[in-house]
């Protein structure tokens, strides 16, 4: 061994030895949502969509943290996720998945590592997303179907995008940094050495599957006596694939929470794929040259919240146009169980002459939440 390197391996052993040493606390948490929902679609659409299903979507989180000191604070987090009956399959193992990431606080802001969202995703600003659905990659498509985004077996397209937050990696690997807060703002950065996962929008056989991508986002929120308001901005270049934008605003005052957010891409002129094979469905990445928004009223108080809203996304020069418009709300019975309820209804569309691509219909759906 060279003289040279052992200074800095001595260094290195009393760190990782004062490391393992520590006094660690360990938890683990989860939730599990139950749903059964009734779609009512179009005459036209029956053939290929079931009345009635009954949907699970499960989430599981081991941790353990240790503080150093009082700035410092390492922890490191194991999450498993899956589901029953998803049509749209967000696991990155299929009907199941994981994330295993580590973040170390520092006074110099947050380090972290390994299978996450990336920072422009955690720190997005959305519409109000009470209720089991989700505004953002709603889990009304598991009751009526959305022909715009497929993900099962071996075939993955986003003819649309799916979320005004940024998500075409999902949570493949990367690294990220968070500043510390700084005149109530804090701003980030993603590296993504491979984009592809099966929980984002990326195609495994596309030819930019294994690009990276650099991912900048800032959150700011402000406290008025009269209301508290919470913005974000995100930007995201994938090597080879497209380049993204997205923003969001919320404004919260005595109950009720008004917020939006869109989200634009660019694949650069490039164009996008057709059918070459089973693996790329044609249209497959038109989410490349496409748009979102969403709007949404929320209220809340004491156990029970409700929410209004409205997502709507397009892919630019094409068919390809979703709407989900949704009531839902929910309400904490007790400190380990909620109760849900939620009313759709959606318009899909596609190519006009191919009755297969397109959907339209009601979707009304009731369940229960499990924490601990």
């Amino acid at each position: 061994m060279k003289i040279k390197y052992v200074p800095f391996l001595t260094i290195l052993g009393l760190i990782f030895a004062d490391f393992a040493a520590a006094d660690w606390e360990y938890s683990a948490e989860g939730e599990g949502k139950f749903l059964y929902g009734y779609a009512d679609v179009a005459s036209k659409y029956k053939s290929y969509n079931k009345n009635n299903r009954a949907v699970s979507d499960m989430w599981l989180e081991f941790s353990a943290r240790n503080e150093f000191s009082d700035d410092y604070e390492a922890a490191f987090f194991a999450d498993f996720m899956g589901g029953t009956d998803r049509y749209l399959k967000n696991y990155n193992q299929g009907s199941w998945g994981e994330e295993i990431y580590a973040k170390l606080q520092t006074p110099y802001g947050q380090f972290s590592f390994g299978q996450m969202n990336n920072i422009a995703y955690l720190q997005g600003v959305s519409a109000p997303e009470f209720g089991p659905l989700g505004v953002n990659n709603s889990m009304v498509v598991d009751f009526i179907n959305n022909p715009n985004w497929k993900r099962r077996k071996k075939i993955t397209a986003f003819k649309t995008l799916n979320s005004t937050y940024i998500n075409t990696d999902g949570d493949a690997f990367k690294i990220s940094y968070l500043t510390p807060e700084y005149y109530n703002t804090m701003v980030g950065i993603s590296y993504v050495p491979y984009s592809y996962s099966r929980a984002g929008l990326v195609n495994k056989h596309s030819a930019y599957h294994n690009k990276g991508g650099i991912i900048l986002s800032a959150d700011n929120h402000l406290d008025f006596d009269f209301a508290e308001i919470k913005s974000s901005l995100g930007y995201a270049e994938f090597i080879e694939n497209d380049k993204e934008y997205s923003a969001g605003l919320s404004i919260y005052r005595k109950g009720f929470t008004l917020g939006g957010s869109y989200r634009r891409t660019n694949a650069n002129g490039k164009k996008l794929a057709r059918a070459r094979n089973y693996d790329l469905p044609e249209f497959f990445d038109a989410y490349r040259n496409a748009e979102a928004y969403n709007v949404g009223l929320g209220y809340e108080i004491g156990p029970f919240k409700a929410a209004v809203t409205y997502f709507t996304s397009k892919a630019k020069h094409t068919d390809f146009e979703d709407r989900i418009f949704q009531l839902s709300g929910e309400y904490q019975i007790e400190k380990h169980i909620k109760i849900y309820s939620a009313v759709a209804h959606v318009d899909f569309a596609g190519k006009k002459d191919e009755k297969e691509q397109n959907n339209k219909g009601y979707a009304f759906m009731a369940g229960v939440g499990i924490e601990f």
